[in-house]
């Protein structure tokens, strides 16, 4: 079997549309979906230099100070 790769985008209803494959019409073919490498790297640069530094990690908070019961 020929590999056979195209760089497609899932429509907002999750479709993948694929057409025009070099395979013939009852052809048996394996279909694997992978997230293009170049976006998750550019998702981690983004982060790049953002670390938080905390002075006591492991200190407790106080109940008040909690930003997610704000």
């Amino acid at each position: 079997m020929i590999p056979y790769s195209v760089k497609k985008t899932i429509s907002a209803e999750g479709v993948l549309l694929l057409e025009g494959l070099p395979y013939h019409a009852g052809e048996i073919v394996k279909v694997f979906i992978l997230p293009q490498q170049d976006e998750i790297k550019n998702t981690r640069s983004s982060l790049k230099g953002t670390v938080i530094h905390y002075d006591q990690p492991f200190a407790p908070v106080d109940v008040d100070e909690w930003e997610a019961l704000q």
